[in-house]
């Protein structure tokens, strides 16, 4: 395990496969407005990162930018100790399970994987029955959007756990300078090409009549091509 943390008791244990490191949108913006939200309220929190992708030298940099942060596995968060544990996380090892007895559970949701397979037409049963268990072993589960509550429904999962509510993902306003005429035309779509998010509507808007003369910029990838 790294960690730049100096202690092993904490309010709040945000377990989490992203930070809001390379990672725009989806997890690592919840994360950040996370990070700023209880540094403001002085919740004391340990961010602990597990099944990431990142690179030694991003590692590095998170270590640098957040304070409490400690990267490892499911087994090592033993080490240390808080009466609430946020999980933002897909796959599990079973020891995470004993590890979160007695503890308040709170499972952040950012993607339904049962809605992802239908979606994009791929096999992820090993995935959606790991998102499962997790959603069983929680206190209360937080979905992002009223789709995803409807979908929770869809596929009778408040049986595995009737408390569920809806918290949008937030958005911070940026001021940025102007800019020329021709990007105050252009419509962005930004996140990963499935059906479910619907990325085809930015093109929709080109038929109504006030954004005839924009463009069209779309960023991201699909499950494949």
């Amino acid at each position: 395990m790294i960690t730049n943390s100096t202690t092993s008791n904490y309010d709040l244990i945000e377990v989490s496969n992203e930070l809001s490191i390379n990672r725009l949108g989806g997890v690592g913006s919840v994360i950040e407005n996370l990070a700023s939200g209880f540094d403001a309220l002085g919740v004391h929190i340990l961010w602990y990162l597990v099944d990431h992708s990142y690179r030694e030298n991003e590692i590095n940099y998170i270590l640098k930018k957040y304070p409490n942060v400690a990267i490892g596995s499911d087994n090592d968060l033993n080490i240390f100790n808080a009466p609430v544990v946020h999980l933002h996380i897909y796959n599990n090892n079973p020891a995470i399970f004993t590890y979160l007895k007695n503890k308040k559970v709170i499972y952040t949701i950012h993607s339904l994987l049962v809605c992802e397979a239908l979606s994009n037409d791929v096999d992820m049963s090993y995935g959606i029955k790991q998102q499962e268990n997790i959603i069983a072993a929680c206190d209360e589960i937080v979905l992002v959007s009223k789709a995803e509550l409807e979908c929770y429904y869809q596929f009778n999962y408040h049986t595995l756990n009737y408390n569920v509510r809806v918290i949008h993902n937030g958005l911070r306003h940026i001021n940025r300078p102007k800019t020329d005429g021709i990007l105050k035309k252009t419509i962005g779509f930004c996140g990963r090409l499935v059906r479910r998010k619907r990325p085809e509507y930015v093109h929709m808007l080109l038929t109504e009549d006030d954004f005839r003369d924009c463009s069209v910029m779309i960023a991201g990838r699909g499950f494949n091509p």
